[in-house]
């Protein structure tokens, strides 16, 4: 109820749900890339897309959601791969609740690069695997809220540092393992 896409570029998208929600709503930019094959993003950006979009769902809590996604230049799949993770990691959306949720989009998902549904739903169940064995916790990500956590937990801040190819493009894959790409 809370969370709308709009499928524009920001004016546009702006005037409808000023149309919609007369000035009960809060716009969102999902940064989605240029139009093309889906390329899933990195957990790092799912966690700064995450963070930025809780951070104004915290401090517009009695507003509308619109999250907006110029279709011209950006990625749709991108977008709502983005947006789904988001969910997920919010809310503890399935894998199978958010293709459902987006079931008006397939079409236009499927234009863009016809391999992408099947991308998208194994990303999305990769994560929530990872979410539900407690492999990553945007919510409590860094160090200093997690002192409960055994020295070899994955935490955000160090995943982010050492996953930047400046610090050698390193990814924990699962706890207490490591894989260089």
């Amino acid at each position: 109820e809370r969370y709308h896409l709009a499928l524009y570029e920001l004016q546009r998208a702006e005037h409808l749900a000023q149309h919609e929600f007369v000035s009960n709503f809060v716009m969102i930019p999902l940064e989605a890339g240029e139009r093309g094959p889906f390329v899933p993003s990195s957990l790092a950006e799912i966690y700064y897309f995450d963070k930025a979009a809780r951070r104004t769902s915290n401090s517009s809590f009695r507003k509308i959601l619109v999250f907006y996604l110029d279709t011209t230049s950006s990625s749709i799949s991108k977008g709502i791969f983005l947006l789904g993770c988001h969910l997920m990691m919010m809310f503890d959306s399935t894998p199978e609740e958010l293709w459902d949720a987006f079931a008006h989009l397939h079409e236009m998902i499927m234009l863009e690069d016809a391999s992408c549904p099947e991308g998208i739903v194994t990303h999305w169940k990769a994560l929530h695997i990872a979410k539900g064995s407690g492999w990553i916790d945007f919510q409590n990500a860094l160090k200093a809220e997690r002192d409960d956590l055994p020295e070899d937990e994955p935490l955000m801040e160090e995943y982010l540092h050492y996953a930047s190819p400046a610090n050698g493009h390193i990814h924990i894959v699962v706890p207490g393992e490591l894989i260089l790409v």
